[in-house]
């Protein structure tokens, strides 16, 4: 199965490295720096994952992660990226749905094990509703 990657973050150099990274991994790519760019492609692209900085420039990616949530019965596995996330924060992630936390800076392998771990638990998830 061929997975769709939505990386959103306002620092090209994260957004290129990442996507670069999952390129070699087979992954299908889609970037982001702002919102609004995310959420043209939610809406013409099937995104399996997205991977979502949590403070973008004057952009709250968890205040847009809760409104996408509230939008669709279904919306992407997600994967929030931050450099500095506090308690409170990480749990209202969880709350809406976020399946894991990438802390920058990140090595090639933690982006890998993560991914993997999240998409699994999806892939899981869907097995799970399928089947019954």
């Amino acid at each position: 199965m061929s997975y769709s990657i939505l990386i959103i973050d306002d620092e090209k150099n994260v957004r290129v490295t990442l996507g670069n990274l999952l390129k070699d991994y087979g992954y299908k790519i889609f970037l982001a720096e702002r919102l609004v760019e995310a959420e043209k492609i939610l809406l013409t692209e099937e995104i399996s994952l997205i991977m979502l900085d949590l403070f973008l420039n004057q952009e709250d990616g968890l205040k847009w992660l809760k409104k996408m949530s509230s939008m669709k019965k279904y919306y992407p596995t997600t994967i929030i990226i931050s450099g500095n996330v506090n308690p409170e924060t990480l749990e209202k992630a969880m709350e809406i749905g976020v399946v894991g936390v990438l802390k920058k800076p990140f090595s090639s392998e933690e982006v890998i094990n993560i991914i993997r771990e999240a998409l699994e638990k999806r892939s899981s998830k869907i097995n799970i509703l399928s089947s019954s």
